[in-house]
């Protein structure tokens, strides 16, 4: 049993707490006495009074839930915690967030916990009963300090699904007030209950009726009011424990689908924002409960997968709202734009929800990641905190983040338009602790789809020596892509090519498309046979691509060195100096990038050589040999001028470090020169 572990449900109310846990031997679910042998733990303070007064809530929880978990291992003699359930009275978003602390601080990983209402810990209680005491549904009213409150879960039939909707009716008065204060028994009002009862049940079909709450003591209901509901045919069950019992029975079915109390009734566990899904199955998979803390809309998002446009649903009804929040990444695609589908229970067409992301700098096509906060105050309002995250070393993050709410019902109907976007691509692997480093351009890799972008763009720079241990290391391990990493194991102990293997790469990651794939298998075929000095030229000009300005030089002088090919011609060699003119120039060295780019015009009489030939004789102090006109150095001479003010005051405003300010410099002079 100790290998098993608990799986333990906890009430928290405002003066006590309570906690069972499930015994497998009967499967039973079983109360934890305190050291008094009283099912009531008394709250070290009442829990308003906790979260108010206190400066750090989540301590005082933290002693609290730890006691409760210590007596419960005392008394079942298991110390080891399978699942656990706790269920809040309180279910605000300040009451959730320090309870998630306390739980946090007693070690408990988020997947071993989860967080749930009244209502949910009732649906669990009543539907873990004989079928036949929920066939039409069942209620509870719950008799405390600000009234009754009655919750009937009902089944319904909804477009094939079977859905376990929530209807709440209350009741509240001074004399019933009276009664939690103790200035009034409870027979002294049972007219008035009894008129509430018969009410709601006369509205609503049910098949069973609890009773619970602190006005509702079981030793003092009246045996008229007992009589009065069971002769409408409703079975009746009073208690005290039913809270603590629902939260029990959902940390074992949170641990173990099979045993799920909602198999029977059509209920399944939903898709999270982790991607993980938890699927009861059978022939009443599409069911869905409906009470409060569960969503009753489903969120789709607009994703861009392998090429295609799809729609892609990220929540689904019946999911509860504290495993629902969550973080996701994702990568945008041709526009900052994420387009949301809300379809709420009921509705015939879904809500579109388009959220402008123009605050995160536009980059090219897939190189902006984007990481994306997920909450659920309630089951209506879903907030969202979308934070810019670049695209690893390749495009450097802003730091720019957004915050946006989302209605989640009572949404008007609107006709479907047009998407603006291609969609997202869902990040589903994770982020690597340590990056996988490629040596010749000093390139950090941290994510699968950085990855093969880099290898899809430097292709000129991968030989045999890249595909290693450590790459499938990275790839497994490190990211998450454990049958990926082995399929390409396999195929490279089964004697595939690097290229092979490249393209199984480029295929089976969500980030090229299928023709973007065709685009580059041929170029791959050829990198083996290609003339030498076309390979060298492609490997310098990738290489300056990477900013990796001193090897894509000494590649091209290589070029140079080498005996001249007949074949190439004479533009060639053209492009050789030139681009070696960049090179010398993004490197400060004026005078070698000058006299580059006037071998390039002397050889290839190319306009853009000659005027870069002028650029870098004014920043050298010599006057280039290529033809021009004195008004034409003069302008350049007062552009150069007027760059080097603008740049220097930039500088001086920022108080840039003198390391970064060169970077700067090199990269402007770059980018508006070259």
């Amino acid at each position: 049993m100790e290998s098993n572990g608990l799986y333990i449900g906890i009430d928290i109310d405002e003066n006590i707490s309570q906690v069972c846990y499930y015994e497998r031997e009967d499967m039973s679910v079983r109360s934890v006495s305190n050291n008094a042998d009283s099912p009531e733990f008394i709250n070290a303070s009442s829990f308003s009074e906790i979260m108010t007064s206190q400066a750090h809530p989540e301590d005082v929880i933290y002693k609290m839930i730890q006691v409760l978990i210590e007596r419960t291992k005392e008394q079942s003699g298991n110390s080891k915690v399978a699942m656990l359930s706790v269920c809040l009275r309180d279910y605000s978003p300040e009451s959730r967030k320090v309870v998630t602390k306390a739980l946090e601080m007693l070690g408990i990983p988020k997947e071993k916990y989860i967080l749930i209402g009244l209502s949910e810990a009732f649906a669990y209680y009543a539907f873990n009963a004989e079928p036949a005491l929920f066939a039409q549904g069942a209620v509870l009213y719950d008799y405390e300090k600000e009234g009754i409150n009655a919750y009937f879960l009902q089944r319904i039939s909804y477009k094939g699904n079977t859905v376990l909707r929530e209807i709440d009716k209350s009741i509240s008065s001074v004399r019933l007030l009276q009664v939690i204060k103790g200035e009034l028994l409870l027979k002294d009002v049972m007219d008035e209950i009894n008129e509430f009862i018969g009410s709601t049940l006369n509205e609503h079909k049910t098949s069973s009726v609890y009773l619970t709450g602190k006005g509702f003591d079981t030793s003092d209901i009246p045996q008229e009011t007992l009589n009065f509901i069971g002769k409408k045919g409703y079975r009746i069950f009073a208690g005290q424990n039913l809270f603590v019992k629902g939260a029990c029975i959902c940390a074992l079915a949170k641990a173990s689908p099979i045993a799920d109390p909602f198999r029977r009734a059509g209920i399944f566990k939903n898709l999270s924002l982790s991607g993980g899904a938890d699927v009861s199955g059978g022939r009443y998979s599409s069911c869905i409960l409906a009470c409060k803390n569960r969503i009753t809309t489903e969120v789709s998002v607009r994703t861009f997968f392998k090429g295609e446009s799809v729609t892609s649903t990220v929540i689904k009804p019946g999911s509860n709202i504290d495993e629902s929040t969550g973080e996701l990444e994702c990568i945008l695609t041709d526009k900052n734009i994420i387009e949301l589908e809300l379809k709420e229970l009921g509705a015939n067409v879904p809500s579109i929800e388009r959220i402008d992301l123009s605050d995160i700098r536009k980059r090219p096509d897939r190189m902006t990641r984007v990481g994306v906060s997920v909450n659920f105050p309630n089951e209506d309002l879903m907030e969202l905190i979308f934070k810019d995250m670049g695209f690893g070393e390749a495009c450097k993050s802003e730091g720019t983040a957004l915050s946006v709410t989302v209605q989640m019902t009572g949404r008007k109907p609107q006709q479907m338009r047009l998407p603006e976007s291609k969609g997202v691509i869902l990040c589903e692997s994770k982020r690597a602790l340590v990056p996988y480093v490629f040596t010749d351009t000093g390139r950090n890799i941290y994510t699968i789809e950085e990855l093969v972008q880099y290898l899809y763009e430097n292709i000129w720079l991968i030989d045999d020596t890249v595909i290693n241990n450590e790459f499938f290391k990275f790839i497994g391990e490190d990211t998450g892509n454990n049958l990926l990493a082995d399929k390409l194991k396999n195929l490279a102990y089964s004697g595939a090519t690097t290229w092979s293997l490249l393209l199984t790469l480029f295929r089976d990651v969500n980030y090229y498309t299928a023709e973007e794939v065709k685009i580059i298998e041929p170029i791959l075929e050829r990198i083996q046979n290609i003339n030498p000095l076309l390979k060298k030229y492609s490997i310098a000009e990738t290489y300056m691509k990477n900013n990796c300005l001193a090897r894509a030089q000494k590649s091209f002088q290589e070029i140079l060195e080498a005996p001249a090919d007949e074949e190439m011609p004479e533009s060639f060699y053209s492009k050789v100096h030139h681009n070696m003119g960049v090179c010398f120039a993004g490197m400060f060295m004026r005078k070698e990038a000058m006299e580059c780019f006037v071998k390039a015009y002397e050889s290839g009489h190319n306009e853009e050589s000659r005027k870069q030939a002028l650029y870098a004789g004014i920043l050298a102090g010599i006057e280039p040999n290529v033809p021009y006109g004195q008004l034409e150095y003069d302008e350049m001479k007062k552009e150069i001028e007027d760059f080097r003010q603008t740049t220097a005051n930039d500088i001086r405003n920022e108080a840039i470090p003198v390391n970064e300010r060169l970077e700067i410099i090199k990269s402007e002079y770059l980018s508006k020169h070259l």
